[in-house]
């Protein structure tokens, strides 16, 4: 994969999947990536989806409407600035209960071929198949005038796989100092203009515009303009998979 591989979601073509629209962002099925799947996903009042599984960890956040998420026989309403995150094996449908169109952000690992070659794309559902995050309860980390909320990471509310929070940094701050990311991300910019900066190179982004950043290296954001830069990241940064693979890699110490 090339060191940055940017996706502006108005040059992505939309497919059906059930009642709703979908665009695939990032998925190594279609994308130099190797490990996630993110997606934008809408539909109008009344949309459905029919019942499916999925092999690895579904986080799902609500960026516009509501719906109700059916899990494994129990009900779960999304509103705005809300995620669920399905445990993998898990049982689970949609239908859009707001009066206007649900417009919701989905990460996945189905396409990762980790998943695909540990689990054969079969996996029973565990007891905990639903955890639930408001975004204004995450606590927020601060790097250098990065913001940094985590709604799901293994380590912290007991996912198995995906790592998916959302970033801030205000005008007028400094930039973030040189992050390093250990594994695949993907940068979803939701609002505002950001930068980025890789090996001394900026790369500018606006919303509705992705960046698959790949791992080993270290890179800078800050916000253009006079308004915030606010953007979904997603990784695998404490996914067991990929910490065996790279254990495995490294051989006897």
């Amino acid at each position: 994969m090339s060191r940055l591989t940017i996706r502006k979601l108005s040059e992505i073509e939309t497919e059906n999947i059930y009642d709703f629209k979908r665009k695939l962002i990032f998925s190594p099925s279609v994308t130099p990536n190797h490990h996630l799947r993110l997606a934008m996903v809408e539909g109008n009042p009344g949309a459905s989806s029919q019942e499916h599984r999925h092999p690895g960890d579904e986080v799902v956040f609500t960026v516009q409407g509501s719906a109700v998420n059916l899990v494994e026989g129990e009900s779960y309403q999304t509103r705005p600035q809300t995620a669920l995150c399905i445990a993998p094996g898990c049982i689970h449908s949609s239908r859009v209960i707001s009066r206007e169109p649900w417009v919701g952000i989905s990460a996945y690992c189905d396409d990762c071929p980790l998943m695909q070659a540990r689990t054969g794309g079969k996996i029973k559902c565990s007891h905990n198949a639903v955890r639930e995050r408001d975004l204004s309860e995450c606590a927020s980390d601060n790097y250098g005038g990065l913001m940094k909320r985590t709604l799901f990471c293994p380590s912290l509310t007991g996912n198995r796989h995906i790592s998916f929070s959302i970033l801030e940094h205000r005008p007028g701050t400094e930039k973030s100092p040189l992050q390093p990311l250990p594994t695949e991300s993907i940068v979803l910019t939701l609002s505002g203009k950001g930068q980025i900066t890789l090996e001394g190179r900026q790369y500018h982004l606006t919303a509705q515009t992705a960046v698959c950043l790949a791992p080993d290296r270290s890179y800078s954001f800050s916000a253009l303009g006079s308004q915030p830069w606010v953007a979904i990241i997603v990784s695998c940064d404490d996914c067991p998979l990929i910490r065996q693979e790279a254990g495995t890699a490294k051989g006897p110490q």
